[in-house]
């Protein structure tokens, strides 16, 4: 199964490719929609065992609630999973990769939140 990180230490100290818990579940839900067997699943499997997972916790949580209310308050809507990946990265400073450009809007124009961005583009995009 995958591997998560409880403590800022050992996140910096891997090294790694790190996901969102949201990410990872959103992946699962790729797999469920698209009616995936058992040999795509366990590549996924594989796949996931490369990143350490960001869990869940309380800070985390004030964190989203944060990030979400200022959405709210700027009048941009900020879809709850993609607040979930977005509050994981401002909560330790991770750069955030994306390849949805009104992302990078939204999160460019953020007041009082560091948020790196790295936008992921595709050839023939």
């Amino acid at each position: 199964m995958m591997r998560c990180v409880f403590s800022t230490q050992r996140i910096w100290k891997a090294k790694s490719w790190l996901s969102a818990f949201q990410t990872v579940a959103e992946l699962w839900s790729w797999a469920e929609e698209n009616d995936w067997g058992t040999t795509l699943r366990a590549g996924l499997e594989i796949f996931l065992q490369k990143f350490l997972v960001i869990p869940y916790d309380p800070e985390l949580a004030q964190t989203w609630a944060r990030l979400t209310t200022h959405c709210k308050r700027i009048g941009r809507r900020l879809e709850a999973g993609d607040a979930w990946i977005a509050a994981s990265a401002v909560h330790y400073k991770l750069v955030l990769l994306t390849h949805d450009l009104d992302q990078v809007s939204l999160f460019s124009r953020l007041e009082n939140y560091l948020l790196l961005l790295a936008l992921l583009t595709h050839q023939g995009d």
